[in-house]
């Protein structure tokens, strides 16, 4: 009796795709119902700065920004640095619920470097590890 390869025989052929097509839209389908539900239980705060102004004040510059919770949960921002380093500011820590937005001020003294036509990059750290930046030149 010969041998009849794989591609002769049409029924096993078009019964072996049929099964591979099955399997593959259930794996699909089982990967979307997975990471959908899984997507309700991480929900996370994702804040966003809509705009940035800076005014001079007694020896000061005051950096405002206008930051928005666009995420899907509160979000808390932590920590601020300025142009990387670590910056204490007494409005941290700062809640946002979803969709609310705030004026977050910086007091930042002149002096060590930190004088007028300076451009400073402002980052924003949440609770959750995101970091959102912003760029503001000293007036």
């Amino acid at each position: 009796m010969a041998r009849r390869h794989l591609r002769d025989d049409r029924k096993g052929f078009i019964g072996t795709l049929n099964l591979a097509v099955i399997s593959l839209t259930i794996a699909a389908a089982m990967a979307g119902w997975i990471f959908g539900v899984s997507a309700i239980f991480v929900r996370m705060g994702r804040i966003e700065i809509e705009s940035t102004y800076v005014t001079r004040i007694n020896g000061a510059f005051i950096i405002s920004m206008k930051v928005r919770n666009v995420g899907g949960a509160e979000a808390t921002i932590d920590k601020a640095y300025l142009n990387e380093e670590l910056f204490n500011s007494e409005q941290l820590p700062l809640m946002l619920k979803t969709g609310q937005h705030e004026v977050l001020k910086l007091k930042v003294p002149i002096g060590e470097g930190i004088e007028s036509g300076l451009m400073v990059q402002v980052t924003l750290l949440t609770q959750d590890g995101f970091a959102c930046s912003t760029y503001a030149i000293l007036p």
